[in-house]
Formats: structure tokens, sequence, C-alpha cells
């Protein structure tokens, strides 16, 4: 018997050859599967989302590369900013900032800018003539090499936010000042440190008082260099009072190098060494006096302890490098070498190293050594006559020649 379709079913579609899929490309593809015209469209779209697929892949390759580029650019300003901060931690030295100068001098081309500069050049030529094995503290000025990039959305510099950074975590101290014209026609130069007190400084030429002025700044920030600067200029009783003055420092540091001072333009040698005694106390370890000390046995005759001071000197020198004038420390320490080498006898290697030592500039404490290891040499052959000869020569029979000497 044959079933009879009713109308509902009648009405409903066929699903026969159609995919099991609720993806709306499948069943288009299997309804197209008879229809050469949807044929046509299916393989157009096949072919766009061919490409699609192709674009995609080639932009997830760009991206890695822009991933990875971003990625380095952000490593390199992190890199950038803390070496930024370190060396806003690690500053320190004198900068100097333009001087307030009045007007009148303005006109006649003597702007801060210029005041500040002369400062700054007398202050380096002071420590040009200065040769001590204290390393010199840095100078600077405010306005060469200034970075004016301004950075996005802060409203300041690049110079001006490494200002701030360098005042807030480093060490670098500020020079200003300024210039008034008085009533009478004489001039005030006024200089101010950070931390310190104003200096001021009145008269009838300026450039009289810029030396002062440098003299003061030079004193202020480097007192044991100024000393020796001062004997330079053969202003003896000025640096006596300097070095007396350190030597109450409540700074241990500013304490031992002044002793140390003292104790090389003391005449009596004796009373040098109970100086050095009392430098040794602050800092066993420092070089320097136990160089000075054998460089003071040797005149007294003491042998056995000019080899022990000096074999202690070379091996602390080391301990001290970068923390010494560079060829001051290499020269010092050949001319001690020498020393200890003739101790065992060995003048050969003591002459080499001291003419060695020759080749560092600026090396006074060798100037006094060479000779008295050559006198000591004479000694050692008996010859007291040729060894007294070679110190009467070298002027080193003298005390009071021995302090530029050892400075």
């Amino acid at each position: 018997m044959t079933a009879i379709a009713t109308d509902g079913e009648r009405a409903r579609p066929s699903n026969a050859g159609l995919p099991d899929s609720s993806d709306k490309v499948e069943v288009a593809m299997a309804a197209a599967a008879d229809d050469p015209a949807a044929q046509q469209i299916v393989r157009s779209m096949l072919t766009k989302q061919d490409r699609l697929f192709d674009a995609q892949i080639s932009q997830l390759g760009r991206q890695r590369w822009r991933d990875g580029l971003f990625a380095l650019l952000a490593a390199g300003v992190l890199v950038a900013a803390a070496t930024f901060l370190w060396s806003a931690s690690r500053a320190d030295g004198i900068v100097l900032v333009p001087f307030e100068v009045p007007p009148a001098l303005v006109e006649r081309g003597v702007t801060g800018i210029v005041v500040a500069s002369q400062i700054l050049d007398r202050l380096a030529a002071m420590q040009a003539e200065t040769s001590s094995i204290r390393p010199a503290s840095s100078y600077g000025d405010d306005w060469s090499g200034n970075i004016k990039v301004e950075l996005p959305y802060a409203g300041v510099s690049i110079g001006e936010l490494r200002r701030y950074l360098v005042g807030s975590l480093g060490k670098q101290r500020i020079l200003s000042g300024e210039v008034v014209a008085l009533a009478d026609g004489n001039v005030t130069l006024t200089t101010r440190i950070s931390g310190l007190p104003g200096e001021r400084y009145e008269g009838a030429s300026l450039d009289a008082l810029v030396q002062k002025a440098a003299e003061g700044v030079y004193k202020d920030t480097q007192a044991y260099r100024f000393g020796y600067w001062l004997i330079r200029n053969e202003r003896h009783d000025e640096a006596s009072q300097t070095f007396q003055e350190l030597s109450r420092s409540t700074d241990p540091v500013e304490r031992m190098w002044a002793l140390m001072a003292l104790g090389i333009y003391e005449p009596d040698p004796r009373r040098a060494l109970a100086l050095y005694r009392k430098v040794a106390a602050i800092d066993p370890e420092f070089p320097a006096v136990a160089a000075n000390a054998a460089a003071v046995q040797l005149q007294l005759g003491h042998y056995e302890a000019a080899c022990q001071s000096a074999r202690s000197a070379v091996v602390k020198y080391d301990a001290w490098r970068g923390r010494l004038t560079a060829g001051r420390l290499e020269g010092d320490k050949l001319g001690l070498q020498s020393v200890a080498v003739n101790c065992y006898g060995d003048y050969v290697a003591a002459a080499e190293a001291l003419r060695r030592s020759g080749d560092y500039e600026a090396d006074y404490t060798n100037s006094l050594l060479a000779p008295l290891v050559l006198a000591w040499s004479y000694g050692e052959y008996h010859d007291a006559a040729a060894a007294r000869a070679v110190v009467r020569d070298a002027g080193l029979d003298d005390p009071a020649k021995l302090g530029p000497v050892l400075a």
C-alpha cells in the first residue's frame, strides 16, 4: 500500500546531499556542487580567503619583527635611563654657573659667563701648577655642552633634568656669585659654593678680584693642593697655616693628608717620622706616608727601617690605584722598588727601576730617592766620602729643600 504525503511534508525542503554542518561556507559549497554559476562565486571566495590567509601570515611575521624591535628599543631606553641616573649619582666636583653682573659691565662685554669663565681659567691654571700625589678635583661649567633637547610633555630640557638629578643624587656642588659696582668706583666680587658661606672680595680691579676669588675657591674645595700651590709660589707662611688648619679638621682624610704635608716640611727628620706615625694611625694602608718615611729613614741612615717601609709601600700602592695621581703613583712605586731591591744588594735592578721611574712626569719623590739610593750604594761599598758628596750635590743635606721634593 502506497503512503500518501501530507501537505506539511510536501512543503518541507529536502536536505539530501548537504553536509551536516552549521558552517555557512561548507553548506554553500555543498549546495553549489551542481551549479556552475555558484561554483564560480565559491571559487572567487576561496581565492580571496587564500589571499587573506597569506596576508595574515605575513602580518604575523612583521608583527614579530616589530615586537622584537620594540623590545630592543625598550631595553635601550632602560639602559640609557640607568646610565643617566648612575652618571648623575656619581657626579662630583664644582660646577660654575654664570655670575650676576651689573648692566653697565654687561654693556662693556663683562657678562656673567665671562666672569665665571675667568675664575674657571684661573682654577685650571692653579691645578696645572700643583703637582701632588693627591688627585685633583674637577671644575666645570654650567653652560658649555648643555643639552637643550626638550623632553616631550615634561616642559624641561635634558640638561635641566640632569642638573636636577645631579643636585638630588650626586655630590656635585655649585659655584655662583655676583659682581656689584660701588659708589666710590670700587667693585665687589662675591663667590658662593653650595654648603659654604659666601666669600666677598673688594677692590678697584676686577681682574685682581678674580684671582683672589679663584684662590679662595681652590682653598675651600682642595685645601691640601692649595697649600702646595702656595709653596710653589713661595708663600710658605700661608701654606704652613693652611696645613695646620687642615691638621685640626674633623675629617680624618683631610687630617691625614695635612699631617703628611707637615711631616714633609718638618726640618727635623725625627719629628717628621713622628708625624708620619700619626698618619699611619689614621690609615695604616696609606702608601704615600710609608714612601715618605722610607726617604727620611734613608736620610737618617736607618737602612733596615727604610727597607721595611719601602717594601710595605710598594704593596700598598696597588690597593690605592685609582685614588692617587696615576703618573705619581707609578713613578713613586718604581722609586720604592729601587729601594726594596737595593736592600738585597741588587744595585743593577735598583738603578733600572730608578731609570724607568724617570719616564713619569712630575715625579718629585724619585728625584730625592735617586741620589739617596746612589749614596746608599756607595755606603755599601764603604765609600762614605762619595756617599756624602752625592747627598751634598743633590742639596739634600739641607732639610728645607726636602719639602718640594716630597710634595
